[in-house]
């Protein structure tokens, strides 16, 4: 990953010492603010040497987790994850979590701040899904996406690193063109390509920009011509990622597929 993808950290951050429900419904949910809290689950078994991977892998190494909308267990999924080189690789995404590992559910509980959870009124079996259990690798997250039923997630990060791009509800995230119910989102196949291509416009200022300055300027043929190479090239590659990840869905191996190895003969001829 490019450092430069990483460097920018606008979300306003605040010690769990100086956070109370009150001020955090007055600061933050009251104006739908996002906000990192830090330090906020450290009581936490999860945040305490339960949740290492070794730990994990002692207590829950053949337990079943849904990977990529398969269930895999956790031993293959870190087995999986350590040789993973895809621009997008499978993250673990479970809402069933607890009911597959009971003993997880007892090592974390909703802080304070967000104790206020209408949903529950509706009961255990009745409610929406409310919890789940992510892990993932280098690259691997989701598109973008609203939450469901109108809801603001909290999340709390047990161990490496996750970033987060946020944006106003009333502003779409350049190269990324949603429906006008925005129940579907046409965006770039993965997170890398979106970073390549568009993450420079988030911060571009009034002014103009250097990518607005080089569009401006006159383009001579030979230029016009490596521009739609390139673009030819980055067109393929999205293909390839397109076949890699049905290839991944049907459970087949892409190198083991014709129609991913067969498209791959042809080039190198």
């Amino acid at each position: 990953l490019d450092p430069e993808w990483l460097a920018v950290d606008s979300i306003p951050r605040v010690d769990a010492s100086d956070v109370n429900p009150a001020r955090f419904a007055r600061d933050f949910e009251s104006v739908n603010r996002p906000v990192i809290v830090s330090g906020l689950c450290a009581d936490w078994p999860a945040t305490r040497g339960e949740w290492t991977r070794d730990r994990l892998l002692a207590t829950h190494g053949d337990v079943k987790f849904t990977v990529g909308g398969y269930q895999m267990r956790l031993r293959d999924f870190y087995a999986y994850g350590d040789d993973a080189r895809d621009d997008l690789p499978l993250y673990l995404f479970d809402k069933k979590f607890c009911e597959k590992a009971p003993s997880l559910a007892a090592q974390y509980s909703p802080p304070d701040i967000f104790a206020d959870d209408l949903f529950a009124l509706l009961g255990e079996n009745d409610r929406p899904d409310h919890r789940w259990l992510i892990a993932g690798g280098e690259r691997s997250g989701s598109g973008f996406h609203k939450d469901p039923n109108a809801t603001s997630a909290w999340n709390a990060v047990i161990s490496g690193r996750k970033k987060w791009i946020l944006f106003a509800p009333d502003e779409t995230p350049p190269g990324v063109h949603p429906s006008a119910d925005g129940s579907a989102v046409v965006q770039p196949v993965t997170l890398v390509e979106w970073y390549m291509n568009f993450y420079g416009h988030v911060y571009e200022t009034d002014g103009e920009s250097e990518t607005d300055e080089d569009n401006n300027e006159s383009k001579t043929d030979e230029e016009e011509k490596d521009e739609e190479e390139e673009e030819a090239n980055r067109s393929s590659v999205r293909r390839r990622r397109r076949r890699r990840r049905s290839s991944a869905r049907r459970g087949v191996d892409p190198r083991l597929d014709p129609r991913v190895t067969t498209r791959r003969r042809r080039r190198r001829r």
